[in-house]
């Protein structure tokens, strides 16, 4: 990637964190999608509605567990921006080849009362890329079409941490 797409990147990045969006995705450096809603719902509503499967997609999410690095695999992203990231996601991202910028990363994605782990990253635990977008897809009842391949080829992962935090014994 050169410097100026890098600059361009970390620029976007901190207008998506200034924003109230949920989730922004790029392709080539223009904006093809952006939502408000919570959780896994966004990812979800455009990979339904996703009518190419170009494979330059740079996704900007508020929270990437484990969940949201599955779905990013389907969606063939290339990069992910986040505020938050778990060392679920970061294996998940590593595995697939994509590239990653988490500014904080916890071990699991919790729930907003921080009593348990999040119910959709308790659910991505063990699943491949195609069996969790099966398994929401159930779950939210739409008939999403699904995208092929399932899984594109593994390739060598490369993420940035900023900050690490480790929940206490």
């Amino acid at each position: 990637m050169s410097a100026a797409n890098k600059v361009n990147r970390n620029a976007r990045f901190q207008a998506f964190l200034a924003s109230d969006d949920t989730l922004c995705i790029y392709r080539g450096g223009k904006l093809v999608f952006s939502s408000r809603k919570d959780r896994l719902l966004p990812l979800m509503e455009f990979i339904s509605t996703r009518k190419d499967t170009s494979d330059d997609l740079v996704i900007y999410d508020k929270v990437m567990g484990n969940a949201a690095a599955l779905l990013a695999v389907i969606v063939k992203a290339v990069e992910v921006y986040s505020p938050l990231g778990s060392e679920l996601a970061v294996k998940t991202l590593d595995r697939f080849g994509i590239k990653y910028r988490l500014e904080k990363l916890v071990p699991f994605i919790m729930r907003d009362d921080g009593k348990d782990l999040c119910p959709m990253e308790q659910l991505s635990i063990g699943k491949s890329p195609g069996e969790f977008y099966n398994i929401m897809k159930s779950k939210i009842g739409e008939n999403v079409l699904f995208l092929t391949p399932l899984v594109p080829p593994s390739r060598e992962g490369k993420g940035e941490i900023l900050q690490e935090e480790r929940c206490p014994s």
